[in-house]
């Protein structure tokens, strides 16, 4: 099997995917990226280089959720941020990172207690009789 080399211009930061398709990356996208990349491999926490400022759509894009819900966040006071002179919010990526990381725990949280009522049998209840009952009193 041959391995086709390809090269690009010094200086040119480039993201290469599994089929050896490149994206070419602007130098603010580079660090975030490197940043991130040094987070998640565990190279130091990215402390060494500028802590970047990511827009709501870069971290969208790192939360996996949509820029709007990045702005409840914002807004919500979850993730610190600022604005920045044309008033868009922006956050630092190590923040961004860190919200990341607490929704990830949560997340196994919540997991570990459905897995254990379920173990428990609590989803095997059949409360429908007294729901029902709970609502015809009320409504009467």
């Amino acid at each position: 099997m041959s391995v086709a080399m390809v090269t690009y211009p010094v200086g040119t930061p480039v993201l290469v995917g599994y089929d050896g398709g490149a994206t070419e990356l602007s130098d603010e996208a580079y660090r975030v990226m490197r940043t991130v990349l040094r987070v998640v491999q565990g190279v130091g926490d990215g402390a060494e280089e500028a802590d970047p400022y990511v827009s709501t759509g870069q971290a969208a894009e790192i939360l996996g959720v949509s820029a709007k819900t990045v702005a409840r966040y914002l807004d919500a006071g979850d993730i610190p941020y600022e604005r920045r002179g044309s008033g868009h919010r922006r956050a630092r990526l190590s923040d961004i990172l860190a919200y990341k990381e607490t929704r990830a725990a949560r997340a196994d949280g919540l997991a570990r207690m459905r897995e254990e009522a379920a173990g428990g049998g609590l989803y095997d209840l059949d409360l429908s009789d007294r729901l029902f009952a709970h609502f015809e009193e009320g409504h009467r």
